[in-house]
């Protein structure tokens, strides 16, 4: 068997089966995990937690149109670093008022009448901020089509699975764009990012946006709803891939309709692995439609027939 990967969902690697797991309740500790779409003013907005940014990844490709791929560009933006230059710049602002000629001219007064002069106050220990996107490219000598800032950058399919998977712990936006990124294009995203606006309303070519939160969740933002269903239907397989200690590759995931159908109930799915049977030929998985303040006992089930590698429906 090849080297498995932990994926989103595992948290405590062993080397027992899925079967003797449920029996027992030992091995590896398997997060639930949650979906939701909502209809946006600009398509549709998936969020999935947990997922990291490597199975995230996963879905990437099938966000863009084969006949484009040749035109296609991803703008990524460490999103995290975006509100921190804002926010040095705000400080700088402050910081040169607060040190005008009369404050000076004040405190040199008080010290011509013997009075002592403030104590500097002793600055904060700042903590090394990680390498700009721009220096990580470089390092890894990865091909980059334009470069509008440290924390900017237009790539390619691979260029961006191989960047930001090599820093995972970070915040990013990836947009995909149907042609090429031009500087007022990332300008315009940027600031969209900053006021918590989808970079879909300011780039009417950008088909997709993918907001990874630190390795932990995603968020999809798309015009094609049948991509954002693709992406939840991905957290199934790496699900069953956690539970049954196998490589993601081995799984099918469910039906696009299937996702819609779960998903149309409350726009909002759960699945726990204490309501997952696993069986010899089967999985069988719970899922959960009504997942507001407490998420009720699952509802509903998919069943995976493993021999096949179909999902069959089990309302």
């Amino acid at each position: 068997m090849q080297p498995i990967d932990p994926n989103s969902f595992e948290e405590n690697n062993t080397e027992q089966n899925c079967a003797e797991r449920f029996n027992t309740g030992a091995g590896p500790s398997v997060a639930p995990f949650h979906a939701s779409m909502v209809e946006t003013d600009h398509g549709w907005s998936i969020t999935v937690t947990p997922m990291k940014t490597f199975d995230a990844l996963r879905s990437w490709r099938h966000l863009i149109d084969p006949d484009r791929r040749d035109q296609a560009e991803t703008l990524v933006i460490d999103t995290a670093a975006v509100r921190a230059v804002t926010g040095e710049l705000r400080n700088v602002r402050s910081g040169m008022a607060e040190g005008s000629q009369d404050e000076r001219s004040r405190v040199e007064r008080k010290a011509t009448r013997s009075q002592p002069l403030p104590k500097p106050e002793v600055p904060p220990i700042v903590q090394q901020s990680p390498p700009p996107l721009r220096v990580i490219a470089e390092r890894a000598q990865l091909p980059v089509g334009e470069v509008f800032s440290d924390h900017a950058l237009a790539v390619d399919e691979l260029t961006l699975r191989e960047l930001v998977t090599s820093c995972p712990q970070r915040a990013f936006c990836c947009v995909l764009v149907d042609g090429p990124i031009e500087s007022g294009d990332a300008r315009a995203v940027s600031r969209a990012i900053e006021n918590k606006l989808s970079p879909l309303a300011v780039e009417l070519r950008a088909t997709a946006s993918l907001r990874v939160n630190n390795d932990s969740s995603v968020t999809l933002e798309t015009r094609d709803q049948s991509l954002g269903l693709h992406l939840v239907s991905e957290s199934f397989r790496q699900y069953l891939a956690s539970l049954g200690r196998r490589p993601v590759s081995d799984f099918n995931g469910p039906e696009t309709w299937q996702m819609e159908r779960l998903l149309g109930v409350s726009g909002e799915i759960n699945v726990r692995p204490r309501e997952t049977d696993w069986y010899s030929t089967s999985v069988d998985v719970g899922i959960s439609t009504e997942c507001g303040e407490h998420t009720r006992p699952a509802d509903r089930s998919l069943v995976y027939d493993l021999p096949s590698g179909t999902w069959h429906d089990e309302p």
